[in-house]
């Protein structure tokens, strides 16, 4: 699995650091390209609708529905 992603990359830098090389170790920081989310006033209010509003009733009406048929046992 070496050539996958960084992992020849990450078991040099471990070996370099158990043998006590550690000015070999580089570090490359990838940078995300999409580091930006745009959302418009109205995707914005149906997450606040969403999370605010429906989520919360569809686990109060789960939560109901389990203590009901449990209560039927």
């Amino acid at each position: 699995y070496l050539g996958n992603g960084g992992n020849l990359k990450l078991a040099r830098n471990i070996f370099n650091w158990l043998l006590e090389q550690d000015e070999i170790l580089k570090l490359d920081t990838a940078k995300a390209n999409d580091i930006r989310l745009e959302i418009g006033t109205t995707g914005l209010a149906l997450m606040a609708w969403i999370y605010m509003l429906v989520l919360p009733l569809l686990l109060l009406l789960s939560g109901i529905v389990i203590w009901y048929r449990r209560r039927q046992r």
